[in-house]
């Protein structure tokens, strides 16, 4: 459900994560060992206008983060250990469990990671290594899929904007503001 905020978030649309974790138990969205269904998080983002699309390859990954779609990225990394972590050194926001980050970016070689374990955001990986390890993806948009802008990306800047950009279109939806 954090992750569910995050993406909402690079988009400029506001999004409660306690809401969020609420609407997963609610609707059945939990897994018995604490990890939250993949399904949740095209429901959930729906209903706040938010498409979603699930990527099937790197290049389609690295293509919405160029438009300006965040990505809900899930992996595992078995080399990720505490002490790495700890230091700072891992090649990877996932760890030996199935773990959801979002990617709102690229910057070179490296993409940026929002992961709500983590207090840093906007943290740097290597692109490949991270995708590498990754088993799920998804990309979120407003509107019809794939209409993302490129004024934001790294690292969710212009949230203003993008917030205004939602508003405006969630006007034309309904004909009158919300």
């Amino acid at each position: 459900p954090a992750s569910a905020a995050n993406m909402a978030a690079a988009l400029g649309i506001p999004m409660d994560t306690k809401n969020a974790a609420q609407y997963a138990l609610d609707h059945g969205y939990k897994e018995k060992d604490g990890g939250t269904k993949p399904g949740f998080f095209k429901d959930y983002l729906g209903k706040s206008g938010i498409d979603t699309q699930n990527l099937s390859s790197q290049n389609d990954i690295k293509k919405s983060l160029q438009s300006g779609n965040p990505v809900l990225l899930m992996g595992t990394d078995g080399s990720n250990t505490p002490a790495k972590e700890a230091r700072g050194t891992s090649s990877t926001p996932f760890g030996t469990n199935p773990h959801y980050v979002v990617a709102t970016g690229m910057d070179g070689d490296n993409i940026t990671i929002q992961d709500p374990e983590s207090s840093v955001p906007n943290q740097q990986y290597k692109t490949s290594q991270v995708l590498n390890k990754s088993s799920l993806a998804m990309s979120a948009g407003m509107g019809r899929w794939g209409r993302g802008r490129s004024s934001w990306g790294r690292g969710a800047k212009n949230l203003i904007a993008r917030a205004a950009q939602y508003a405006s279109i969630r006007k034309g939806k309904s004909g009158r503001g919300r």
